[in-house]
């Protein structure tokens, strides 16, 4: 039996943001300095969910300074499930990444990632609920991390420690598979995919995250709206699954 070829990897790195100012333009440098510093074949995509802020005019720089750099924008504020959608409709990676704008999870954790997908996982993401995982996240956040990934657990029946933590890869024909059935346009995205990912028998993969609260913005966490919000939202997708996949 001839040897397999071994995947050659380009990287699209995503990075969905919505009236991200004050750091999106960091972010890019900080990126593309990376993937630049690692000699990947790699574009940048970032995603913008219909910003009222300055967001649009610094992508628009940054994309004088990268000229490979692409631009994905919303008329209007559709939601983070959306906007990644949009972007990996034009990306052209056959790994295909995306990561929050502040980058608070640990953007080293990449090449492992792409080892994995390389070896044959299919989804490899990054777990801030793993034991082994580092952060130093207050309080309140983790115990709201970890309230979140067991109700997920519990309602949508995956092992999974964590479905939320925002930096994700995927196989190219894996993503392009999933998207058109996605029903999610919101935050509860993450946690759609990675079920239907589980009841198909595709490979997912969980590492350990090293993270920091971002000292760049105020947190957009709400916990008692959004432990509302997600409960809601999370009992409406389990119904929706459990019909398609009679779960």
């Amino acid at each position: 039996m001839p040897k397999q070829k071994k995947m050659k990897p380009k990287i699209s790195f995503i990075i969905p943001a919505y009236n991200e100012s004050q750091i999106i333009g960091k972010s890019i440098d900080r990126v593309y300095k990376f993937l630049k510093s690692k000699k990947y074949d790699f574009e940048i995509i970032v995603g913008d969910d219909g910003s009222t802020d300055r967001q649009p005019e610094i992508i628009k720089k940054k994309m004088k300074k990268y000229p490979g750099l692409k631009y994905v924008r919303n008329k209007k504020n559709s939601g983070k499930g959306n906007i990644l959608t949009n972007c990996f409709k034009v990306a052209q990676g056959n790994i295909q990444v995306f990561c929050d704008a502040d980058l608070s999870i640990d953007i080293n954790h990449l090449p492992e990632m792409i080892s994995k997908i390389i070896k044959g996982a299919d989804i490899v993401i990054v777990s801030k609920n793993m034991k082994q995982a580092v952060s130093n996240y207050p309080l309140p956040r983790k115990l709201a991390s970890n309230g979140f990934a067991f109700m997920t657990r519990m309602m949508l029946n995956t092992k999974l420690s964590d479905h939320q933590c925002g930096f994700k890869a995927f196989k190219q024909d894996v993503i392009s598979y999933f998207t058109p059935k996605m029903k999610s346009n919101g935050w509860l995205w993450d946690a759609e995919i990675l079920a239907r990912a589980t009841y198909e028998d595709y490979k997912i993969s969980e590492i350990p995250a090293r993270l920091k609260e971002s000292g760049t913005r105020t947190s957009k966490i709400d916990l008692k709206k959004d432990i509302y919000r997600f409960t809601k939202s999370l009992i409406g997708l389990r119904q929706e699954l459990k019909k398609e996949y009679r779960t």
